[in-house]
């Protein structure tokens, strides 16, 4: 089953959660596994048990969208999905995605639905597409449903190896966030895509992880204007008449408002009102975003 599937996943020092991850792998995959190991801590023993799973070890510690494009580089069939190592594939998931690419050959890119999960893998929410029934788009129609931002999860998204090679795969300049969104939204842009509102993965969150700590600082906002000023320069150059310029300053305005709500929302919960002031200022202010957007932003500000 699924001979033309590879399952790439970045790992890094969570042998534990890695372990989990494979073995919701079923035995009837036929398709390739690939695990770019950062830093080199998957242990002997895991290689012993997976000896399915194709290991790449690095020596020393690469950046995280580093380590996930050496996963990338190493897939070979036509298509792949890309769990992080503490994600975990549901039940039937497989079968599922066997039969929606068997049936639509032609797709670049395939987005299904998938639980959030705590670090216990209790489900605490989930995410399916808007549409109620499978749906496909050509290019830009498909990208309009995450042109303001990406709701799906990678360990719930099947892509073609071709078209996310010709996208130059994920943008290491971005570092530690948006590189995922910005890939989407680009292969939305330039291929056809399928909406599967089917669940076939858990993606787990953390209580203090990476983003919550960043999120509400400079160096997250200066990122997520790397992203927007990608995606608006892809917008301008190639889908100039597709969109205005007054629509794609309002597509990455709206990206920009959402992140920094969320670290004005933080920072006044946390740090009060003050702190929350110096933290805008630190800011530009997205005047072209969504007027509903401003509204919160008004709210959270005066009332938290």
């Amino acid at each position: 089953m699924l001979k033309n599937l590879t399952i790439a996943i970045p790992t890094y020092n969570r042998n534990d959660y890695l372990i989990k991850l494979l073995k919701t792998i079923p035995a009837s995959f036929t398709g390739k596994v690939v695990v770019s190991d950062n830093e080199g801590h998957v242990t002997p023993e895991i290689k012993n048990t997976f000896s399915n799973v194709t290991f790449i070890s690095t020596n020393h510690k690469l950046d995280m969208f580093q380590n996930w494009n050496v996963a990338l580089e190493n897939v070979t069939t036509e298509w792949f999905v890309m769990p992080s190592d503490d994600d975990l594939f549901c039940k039937g998931s497989f079968e599922k995605i066997d039969l929606i690419l068997k049936q639509n050959p032609q797709g670049d890119i395939f987005i299904f639905g998938h639980n959030v999960i705590d670090e216990n893998d209790s489900i605490i929410s989930f995410w399916t597409n808007i549409m109620s029934t499978r749906k496909s788009f050509e290019n830009v129609e498909g990208f309009k449903t995450f042109m303001k931002g990406v709701a799906a999860r990678c360990p719930s998204i099947i892509m073609r190896t071709e078209l996310v090679k010709k996208m130059e795969l994920f943008d290491e300049s971005l570092e530690f966030t948006a590189a995922d969104s910005l890939l989407i939204q680009k292969c939305l842009l330039y291929g056809k895509s399928f909406f599967v509102p089917e669940i076939i993965s858990s993606y787990r969150v953390w209580p203090n992880n990476f983003t919550n700590q960043l999120v509400a600082t400079k160096r997250w906002m200066d990122k997520i204007e790397m992203w927007v000023d990608k995606l608006g320069y892809v917008l301008k150059t190639d889908f100039f008449n597709f969109f205005t310029e007054a629509q794609i300053k309002n597509i990455k305005d709206e990206i920009y408002a959402q992140n920094l709500l969320a670290g004005i929302s933080k920072i006044r919960k946390s740090d009060g009102f003050l702190a929350m002031l110096s933290y805008i200022r630190e800011n530009r202010c997205p005047y072209r975003a969504d007027f509903k957007t401003q509204l919160v932003f008004i709210k959270v500000i005066l009332l938290g």
